[in-house]
Order: C-alpha cells, then sequence, then structure tokens
C-alpha cells in the first residue's frame, strides 16, 4: 500500500499504512505514522479500503478500478463549502475521472438513496439517514 506508480517502476513502496480489521471483507487502515488521513491512491490488494477516525467512527471508503486507480469515495465529514450542509457531518460522495492524463477527485456530491443502502454496513457509528441534505 504504497505511492501512485512505484510498482510501475519496479520500486518497492514505502509502507505508509496497516490493516487493522475488516468489515464484511473490506481491509479497515490506519495511517503508521497517525497523519496520513486519506486512504492510498491506488491498491494492489483489494477492491477497496476504509479508514475510521480514532473513535470508531467512519471516515472514508474508497473502491478501485480493475487497474487498481481510486474509483470513488465515500467521505463522513461536513461539506460545508461544497453541498452547504453548514458543520454538520454528511455522507457524500466524491468520483475520479481522468483529466488530461491524471486522475482527479471530483467534487462531492449527495449520495442516492441506492448508494447509502449498498455501502451502509460500512458506516460505523453514522446515524441512520446522514446522506440526506
Amino acid at each position: 500500500m504504497g505511492g501512485r506508480g512505484t510498482y510501475s517502476t519496479g520500486q518497492e513502496p514505502e509502507q505508509k499504512y496497516h490493516a487493522v480489521g475488516e468489515i464484511d471483507g473490506v481491509k479497515i487502515l490506519e495511517p503508521i505514522d497517525g497523519k496520513q488521513w486519506r486512504l492510498p491512491e491506488e491498491n494492489h490488494s483489494s477492491h477497496a479500503y476504509i479508514l475510521l477516525h480514532p473513535d470508531g467512527t467512519f471516515h472514508q471508503y474508497r473502491e478501485y478500478n480493475e487497474d487498481h486507480t481510486a474509483r470513488f469515495d465515500i467521505d463522513y465529514h461536513p461539506a460545508k463549502k461544497e453541498l452547504g450542509t453548514g458543520r454538520q457531518p454528511i455522507l457524500h460522495i466524491h468520483e475520479y475521472h481522468m483529466k488530461n492524463g491524471f486522475w482527479e477527485r471530483g467534487p462531492a456530491r449527495f449520495m442516492t438513496e441506492e448508494e447509502y443502502t449498498t455501502y451502509k454496513r460500512y458506516f460505523v457509528n453514522v446515524p441512520e439517514g446522514a446522506y440526506l441534505p
């Protein structure tokens, strides 16, 4: 679980995360240095990862494409600038798109009810309906 492109150049990536458990078959990662509170940009062993806040509450779910690049993130935090939710944390999605040869994280959008139903098993300690504006 290292940085983008290290495997393609034959370099062994520096380990920045370790697995501390799993939810329904998806590994829960924790940053080794306690500072990197984003999931890896690419993966080599799983189709998705989960990151929890230190108190055990869901923070982020990232799903990956077949080429190991990030497909989308589901985040749980205030999205006051992008979605106008103020200080209240809300579940929302960021999709990744190719732009000028690079993967770029798109703007936040509200989750659909179908998306919430599909992924809610990962939302530890998140109140029911936390995806609604």
